[in-house]
């Protein structure tokens, strides 16, 4: 949920630097994707489904991309900065579903200053091991908690849920289009609708492998 200072208002018992604040981020094209496929093949609500068909148009991620009212009605310049809004917080300059530049500057900051570990779903293995490194009273034995729990996602479907990779064997494997191929001009749209999320996965993404080659060396 969106960083809000005023939660520890709410619970006065816990000390504010009794708290501990970790979080996982994700290129943010990808989550964009994996979204609008989502939101089309797997939301809870099939009326929500039938909404989003009929908003895409039948279009794939990279060809709403390019098209202006798939775009408008996808709201991906809201949607593609989800990360940047929900670590800006509640002030007054986190409220506008598009991007600025202040927005940004809060959530890297929030980032740098109150976010022990932010872990990078891209290297999840990694963030993982970070994770009981730095906090093994809580996440102790989370690697091999892992493996087990992966290898039944497997089993199941044929994807590894946390990576977003295809595993190595599949059964019952979902046969809907994950993710396609995105052309210059896709991704030129995308750099420019998305550059907060973008620049704030640059920046969690330089952080964490520094931390990683600290803490895990």
């Amino acid at each position: 949920q969106p960083w809000d200072d005023a939660d520890l208002e709410r619970h006065p018992p816990i000390p504010r630097d009794q708290v501990t604040y970790i979080t996982m981020l994700r290129e943010p094209i990808a989550r964009m994707a994996s979204q609008y496929y989502f939101d089309t093949y797997r939301a809870k609500h099939k009326t929500y489904q039938e909404q989003m068909k009929r908003r895409q148009g039948g279009r794939s991620f990279g060809e709403c991309v390019k098209d202006g009212p798939c775009r408008i009605g996808i709201e991906l310049e809201r949607w593609c900065n989800t990360q940047t809004r929900y670590l800006c917080g509640w002030g007054p300059e986190c409220q506008s579903n598009k991007p600025t530049q202040q927005m940004l500057d809060t959530a890297m900051r929030n980032l740098d200053e109150h976010i022990f570990i932010a872990g990078i779903q891209e290297e999840w293995l990694t963030s993982i091991r970070l994770f009981e490194k730095l906090m093994p009273t809580y996440f102790e034995g989370l690697e091999k908690e892992y493996d087990t729990g992966n290898n039944l996602n497997c089993e199941i479907w044929g994807w590894d849920w946390w990576t977003g990779k295809k595993c190595e064997y599949q059964r019952n494997v979902n046969t809907e289009k994950r993710a396609d191929e995105l052309d210059a001009e896709a991704k030129q749209i995308l750099a420019d609708k998305c550059r907060a999320d973008i620049a704030l996965y640059q920046h969690a993404h330089k952080r964490f492998q520094h931390q990683a080659a600290t803490c895990l060396a």
